[in-house]
């Protein structure tokens, strides 16, 4: 009766150290960028794989770098959102750069 619950898709994440976390100490500020982080990732995937037993042979190689994305506006860097015309509505920046897009798409 009522609400249950049921775990679906069950897994293991590792997450990459922080890239002031030395260790012994850290510190604020450092930052790495979005190849940089893809890079050590996919470095730790390798390691996995190479030390770990029973990942599957083929396919899935049961160790996967994945990573979530997200839109945002490259003028206010808010949501990326769009009206049901296809035009942003985050921004009058985002709006009149769409404009012109069409403007010059139908000339």
């Amino acid at each position: 009766m009522g609400k249950e619950i049921v775990k679906e898709n069950i897994r293991v994440e590792v997450y990459a150290k922080s890239p002031g976390d030395f260790g012994f100490a850290s510190m604020s500020g450092v930052f790495r960028t979005e190849d940089e982080e893809l890079q050590m990732c996919e470095g730790i995937a390798r390691d996995i794989r190479r030390h770990v037993d029973d990942l599957p042979s083929r396919g899935n190689s049961g160790v996967n770098v994945v990573y979530d994305t997200r839109e945002y506006c490259e003028f206010c860097e808010n949501t990326w959102e769009v009206d049901e015309n296809g035009e942003p509505i985050c921004c009058s920046r985002a709006a009149n750069e769409f404009k012109e897009t069409k403007k010059k798409e139908s000339q």
